[in-house]
């Protein structure tokens, strides 16, 4: 796998079964894995290709995948990961079980298209901004900040969350109806008592993650159990009908 992740141009790759002993500034570092042609990809905008991060290791398998033909030839792209024929019958299983099985979010699909509109920010240019992404030139440019990201994400999916230029947590916090924690689902969004009483907010991913844009990362996936975001939760969380 390291030398999947890498490279296999990384000097001792090769003539090996991608085991190489490769430190980790050269394997989390994305400028690292493009010069030696590697999958590992930074998924949340972190600026780290972590393989041990889920964002990331999505990604970067959806990467490998897309560049084997995987949709042309599922069972090909899974075998030039792993040539054992048992473990692509698996891995193929298991997202056919997920294609038609999974329950990933309510109502008519609108939430979904939440979700995918927040995720496609991932990987590409953007940065929080205070008051930003109120204008067309903000948004062309991923110039958001928490409670226009949220807006925008919506607005992709034709749910109107009020006028752009007034949009806040404070207009956000007050849309839809509130839920309990145990019952959040995908397109959910979260507030958290940051600065002020729901001075930020996020939507929800599952799988205890969420997205948003914050200062220190811009648009990312965050984990719900990361101590500064777990102590400044306090259970608001809301659902839009």
């Amino acid at each position: 796998m390291p030398c999947t992740w890498v490279g296999w141009s990384y000097p001792g790759c090769s003539g090996t079964l991608g085991k190489a002993s490769i430190p980790n500034s050269v394997k989390h570092s994305p400028v690292q894995i493009g010069r030696y042609g590697g999958y590992g990809t930074d998924g949340d905008g972190d600026g780290i290709a972590d393989p041990w991060n889920v964002a990331d290791a999505i990604f970067s398998a959806s990467k490998m995948l897309a560049a084997n033909g995987v949709q042309s030839d599922p069972r090909r792209a899974v075998l030039t990961y792993n040539q054992a024929g048992w473990y692509a019958d698996e891995v193929l299983a298991r997202a056919e079980r997920f294609r038609t099985q999974a329950v990933y979010s309510p109502g008519d699909g609108a939430m979904a298209n939440v979700v995918e509109a927040a995720t496609s920010w991932l990987g590409k240019s953007n940065r929080y901004v205070f008051g930003g992404g109120r204008n067309s030139n903000d948004i062309a440019r991923g110039h958001f900040d928490c409670s226009s990201f949220v807006h925008w994400a919506f607005k992709q999916a034709g749910i109107d969350l009020g006028p752009l230029h007034s949009t806040s947590t404070e207009t956000l916090n007050k849309i839809g109806k509130r839920i309990n924690f145990a019952d959040i689902q995908p397109g959910d969004i979260i507030f958290f008592d940051s600065y002020k009483k729901d001075g930020h907010v996020g939507i929800w991913l599952g799988n205890g993650q969420w997205i948003g844009t914050q200062t220190s990362t811009g648009i990312a996936i965050v984990d719900q159990n990361d101590s500064y975001w777990s102590s400044i939760f306090k259970g608001h969380v809301r659902r839009i009908n």
